[in-house]
């Protein structure tokens, strides 16, 4: 397949500019919204604090947690890979506004960013009940026996995150071929 990642195929209209200008400022907001809490749990100084943020979060059931000293960094790591993941996806839509904006819609560029980002969604929608699961049990490790827990959970947003992810990866796998298309379209002229 030949790259058309720099020449675009037309210039977009003011309302597609103006919706990727603001799916570009949300894509940068969300990298701090995400990546804010995650700092706020590495410097969480005692366990009550951390097992209260993490109750506040939706990451923990409001139960009893003996945690050992080391709890916040072993959380903030199970935490880091669905959020590097979420991170990365939202930094591909990005780039994919990005090309859009510049005028770059069937172009093998947007395509690549399309298709990392409907496999960060399908990632994050898998990674996500498998790290709370993760962090359910590093969370409670430190109570009595009987009071450890392990909360698995698979919920229907996450269901919804993966066949979301599987239409974008679908439409990736069309939009090839328009590529491809349009490239040869291109080479005729």
């Amino acid at each position: 397949m030949t790259a058309s990642t720099s020449s675009p195929t037309s210039a977009p209209a003011p309302r597609l500019r103006l919706l990727c200008h603001a799916v570009r400022v949300a894509a940068i907001l969300g990298i701090l919204l995400l990546l804010l809490p995650q700092l706020s749990l590495l410097t969480a100084s005692d366990a009550e604090r951390l097992a209260h943020w993490l109750q506040a979060a939706g990451l923990l059931p409001d139960t009893l947690v003996t945690m050992a000293p080391f709890t916040g960094w072993i959380a903030a790591m199970l935490l880091a890979l669905p959020l590097a993941v979420s991170v990365f996806g939202l930094w591909q839509l990005w780039k994919l506004f990005g090309a859009f904006a510049s005028g770059e819609a069937l172009t093998t560029r947007a395509l690549h960013h399309l298709r990392r980002f409907a496999l960060a969604i399908l990632a994050g929608a898998v990674l996500q009940p498998v790290a709370r699961a993760a962090l359910s049990v590093v969370l409670t490790m430190g109570n009595p026996e009987g009071r450890r827990m392990l909360l698995a959970s698979f919920s229907s947003d996450s269901f919804f995150l993966i066949l979301l992810g599987a239409v974008f990866l679908a439409i990736t796998i069309v939009m090839s071929d328009a590529v491809r298309a349009v490239d040869e379209n291109r080479s005729f002229v």
